[in-house]
């Protein structure tokens, strides 16, 4: 009752009476989305930007009911408040304001006589929804997993699917992959193929951490079975990506992903991580008795056999998530938030060497650097998919 009347005495600009009501409304129930999100407004009303982030944060928070508007809003504010007094950018700020506010799990440092690594890269895979309730342990888990083992040693993608309802993560190639894998479930996760299934809530996150830590350092311990070597650039907002391996046979994958992406999931998870923007490469991947051997200044060794390389521009997989983005809408579904455009400071490449059977060998993950067409990977676009 005191929100709505908060709201009436707001939109008729009794600013004093609507404060008074909407405060006594976030009183009783302080965590709550809808409160706070009528305070943000009245404050934003007012000219009093950052008390209204401030409420705007917290209406984010409560995911389930005002994540979305909560967050829409915020981004308003804080771009005047950018423009205004140099606030830092958006997801910087939501990084910080959100420690110890979000779910979070941050594994402990790894021991200094912990093996060497063999040289072999795990490829890992999440197919996870940003309103799945179950899997909310399992993105905690999977992060904690990249951060604890590093991209020295794991490969992460994130492949969001529209279950158990469309949400704005998910594009074409997610789907595919699923596809391809044979199934349509989610929270799961695979290790170079090999699936590991299971979820739950925040708190069993740390179980499942621990599971997939033993998991990933068998597959860690044993030798590589092939090279994979590459580099990737952005210049000219066109992202151009080289892999090289010493392999005869098999098949090349690449995946364009966004390293950190804010949007308010329904299960309460906010900064989604290594998120599967495009595949650079068809579902089966490329085979790599095609590619040609790379260009080596004379005397050099010709070890890695293969080379791969594509250009594409960055706004290609915006315009493809925009695109599935408005096919769903026409189906019923609605976005009031749309994260489609990759952010060019937070790339990378996620890639993976196939056996004949489809089973990964080895994989990479590199970050996308800005580009210097003396070292970028192909001054034009070329594309071997």
């Amino acid at each position: 009752l005191r929100v709505e009347l908060g709201r009436i005495y707001r939109q008729r600009g009794e600013l004093k009476e609507a404060h008074r009501q909407l405060l006594s409304a976030v009183f009783g129930i302080p965590g709550e989305g809808l409160p706070n999100l009528e305070l943000g407004r009245l404050h934003e009303q007012k000219g009093e930007l950052l008390r209204a982030r401030g409420r705007y944060l917290v209406a984010m928070l409560d995911s389930r009911d005002t994540g979305e508007a909560g967050m829409a809003s915020l981004e308003r504010v804080h771009r005047f408040l950018v423009e205004q007094t140099g606030e830092p950018p958006l997801l910087r700020y939501l990084q910080d304001a959100l420690e110890g506010r979000a779910p979070a799990l941050h594994p402990l440092p790894r021991p200094e006589d912990r093996p060497a690594p063999s040289g072999k890269v795990l490829l890992v895979e999440l197919f996870t929804g940003a309103h799945c309730p179950p899997c909310t342990g399992a993105d905690m888990a999977i992060d904690a997993l990249g951060e604890h083992f590093g991209a020295r040693e794991v490969a992460v993608i994130t492949w969001h699917l529209p279950i158990p309802a469309p949400e704005p993560l998910v594009n074409p190639d997610s789907l595919a992959r699923a596809a391809a894998l044979g199934f349509r479930a989610t929270p799961s996760v695979f290790f170079h193929g090999k699936p590991f299934r299971g979820g739950g809530s925040a708190d069993a996150a740390s179980k499942l951490f621990a599971d997939y830590t033993k998991a990933a350092e068998k597959e860690l311990a044993l030798a590589p079975e092939a090279t994979l070597v590459g580099a990737a650039f952005l210049e000219n907002d066109t992202v151009s990506v080289r892999l090289e391996t010493d392999a005869e046979q098999g098949r090349l994958h690449a995946v364009l992903v966004e390293e950190v992406v804010a949007y308010p999931g329904r299960n309460g998870v906010i900064l989604h991580q290594h998120v599967a923007r495009m595949s650079l490469t068809p579902p089966d991947g490329s085979a790599v008795a095609g590619l040609s051997p790379p260009a080596k200044d004379p005397g050099q060794s010709t070890s890695p056999a293969r080379e791969w390389v594509t250009a594409l521009p960055r706004s290609t997989a915006a315009s493809r998530a925009e695109r599935a983005l408005n096919e769903l809408e026409a189906r019923g579904a609605r976005f009031p938030l749309r994260p489609v455009d990759p952010d060019p400071q937070r790339l990378a490449i996620v890639a993976w060497l196939a056996d004949g059977s489809g089973r990964p060998v080895q994989a990479l993950h590199l970050k996308v650097q800005s580009g210097d067409s003396q070292n970028a990977p192909s001054a034009q676009p070329r594309d071997n998919r």
